[in-house]
């Protein structure tokens, strides 16, 4: 690729507006290699989709506002290098699935033990958005999604724990502990 090349789908990509001008359109078959190639260098579009942009001369400006879409909305998303400061897959799994029957017993509390029943009902709260953290960061680490998903997914779990937590790599338990009963 040219410098120009690059250049000029940079611009095209991270334009603002819901329009391209109509003079773009002889360049689009020069240019639209470098679009895509940037689109996936900036995680914006994932490689297994990008033989499905500018495939036809009737589409491209619609590909063109869609990838300007995924810029614009992944913009401040984190970069999924970031994935390797959070657990793996497997982990994640094995965390979810505590949560999961942890909340079943804390239901069962709740229908037995009126009167803990507001505190038994706040662990479910908490479980719940325990549960959310944990499965955003799974989605993240799924790599058989596409990277558009997982990069919104580590966006998620950056605004639920905050970005000095999320770049510590700090994750909330996966369970309320405070919520454990103590023998």
């Amino acid at each position: 690729m040219f410098t120009y090349e690059v250049v000029i789908a940079a611009m095209l990509l991270s334009s603002p507006g819901d329009d391209v001008p109509e003079r773009i359109e002889p360049w689009i078959t020069a240019i639209h290699p470098a679009i895509v190639a940037l689109a996936i260098e900036a995680e914006i579009l994932d490689p297994r989709a990008a033989s499905g942009y500018f495939a036809s001369d009737w589409s491209w400006s619609q590909d063109l506002l869609a990838l300007r879409g995924q810029c614009a909305s992944l913009q401040s998303a984190p970069m999924l290098a970031d994935c390797h400061q959070l657990p793996p897959l497997g982990f994640c799994s094995c965390m979810l699935t505590a949560n999961r029957e942890f909340r079943e017993e804390l239901k069962r509390r709740a229908a037995c033990d009126m009167v803990h029943r507001e505190e038994i009902i706040a662990a479910i709260d908490d479980t719940d958005a325990m549960y959310h953290v944990w499965a955003a960061v799974a989605y993240a680490q799924t790599r058989h999604y596409d990277v558009t998903m997982r990069r919104q997914s580590l966006h998620a779990v950056r605004r639920m724990i905050g970005p000095e937590a999320f770049y510590a790599g700090t994750l909330p338990p996966p369970l309320p502990l405070w919520a454990i009963p103590r023998r």
